[in-house]
């Protein structure tokens, strides 16, 4: 965050403007300036310019000054507020400001418990839509509405906390970012739904495959990575772990459903289909590539999403001495030395450096986490 003005002026602004890091949706997002008794000083509501917003000041005697925001990020829906203090003509420090009455309120359990929920629905969902057409006789149909019933009670949930987070009125709530994302998380699921009482077969199976992909999409888009630059990039990497997951992990669990009661030929069938493609998609959960040439080593950032890796429940960092990587390098699978940069359960990735032997061919590396319990 940057403010406007700075800490110390010499003679009073006409406006005070803060610039974040996210785009902030200005209907409902506030910035008021105060003075030391608590009086507000801003002339009408803020204005927003791109990451910037702004309100209008009359004269300001000299004097400190205490601007309180709170704003909700266009972008994921986010609410975080705070405060700073700036002076006319003398510093911030010299006079007592009354503490903001406003904080950044953290995740709630029903936040917690909805992505949870929308990320297992979405994972069964996509899991059981692909094996199901490419590899197993009989689609586990129960599996997938499974899938599709907790991917939009966990939409639902998310959508929910956050509203009530922004304190935004049900009769409001689709004109903001929040019902913007809401809506495009569950309109591939409606889809889905459809897809699920009318189509069957293995035309039914991608399709269904698809509405996943495409809520998993919307999500990764209103998240985190829509705010990054440049986004396309970052998008692309979380929905390609995303994906990874879901056809890893939800596959699975769609090979164990799936099987029971299938001959011995047709099991085997579907187990060798879906290893063929489980060790691409545990691949999308974390990997890099670097080229070396004969005589030198190289070395290559690897950032490794923690999302499915649970952290203390009290939201501390995860004690680096608790983490353990196994890496394999593709073809020749040799194990490289790994080393932990980073293990906040806040970060957006955990980034690790791969020390990287020579080779004349592209490196790809599988990266396997694992924590060492109990914390």
């Amino acid at each position: 965050m940057a403010s406007n003005p700075a800490k110390v002026v010499n003679a009073s602004p006409t406006s005070v403007t803060v610039t974040f890091t996210e785009v902030p949706d200005v209907k409902f997002s506030s910035v008021a300036v105060l003075d030391t008794t608590g009086r507000a000083l801003q002339r009408g509501k803020a204005t927003a310019n791109g990451r910037a917003l702004s309100v209008a000041v009359g004269e300001l005697p000299r004097g400190v000054y205490l601007v309180t925001w709170r704003v909700l990020s266009r972008v994921d829906g986010h609410v975080t507020g705070g405060t700073f203090a700036f002076g006319v003509g003398v510093s911030p420090s010299t006079a007592t400001v009354p503490p903001s009455s406003r904080i950044a309120p953290g995740p709630s359990g029903l936040s917690i418990a909805g992505r949870w929920v929308f990320y297992a629905g979405l994972m069964v969902l996509l899991g059981a839509g692909w094996l199901g057409a490419a590899a197993l006789e009989r689609a586990p149909a129960g599996l997938r509405w499974l899938g599709w019933v907790l991917a939009i009670a966990g939409a639902i949930a998310i959508g929910e906390a956050q509203r009530r987070s922004a304190s935004i009125p049900l009769a409001q709530v689709w004109s903001s970012s929040i019902g913007r994302a809401f809506a495009w998380r569950v309109l591939p699921l409606a889809v889905g739904g459809l897809v699920l009482m009318f189509v069957r077969g293995t035309l039914g199976g991608w399709l269904i495959t698809a509405a996943a992909a495409g809520s998993m999409l919307a999500h990764v888009a209103y998240g985190h990575a829509g705010a990054a630059r440049p986004a396309g990039i970052a998008i692309g990497q979380q929905w390609a772990h995303f994906l990874g997951a879901g056809v890893w992990l939800g596959g699975l669990i769609a090979l164990l459903a799936g099987m029971r009661g299938l001959e011995a030929e047709a099991r085997a069938r579907a187990v060798r289909a879906y290893s063929a493609v489980a060790l691409w998609a545990a691949a999308c959960v974390g990997t890099d590539s670097s080229t070396g040439w004969p005589g030198d080593d190289a070395s290559a950032t690897l950032a490794v999403q923690p999302a499915l890796i649970p952290s203390p429940a009290d939201g501390s960092a995860l004690p680096i001495n608790r983490i353990r990587a196994v890496t394999t390098r593709v073809p020749d699978q040799s194990v490289l030395d790994v080393t932990v940069q980073d293990v906040s359960p806040t970060a957006a990735s955990w980034e690790m450096v791969l020390s990287v032997p020579a080779s004349e061919d592209e490196t790809v590396v599988i990266v396997f986490l694992y924590l060492r319990y109990p914390f």
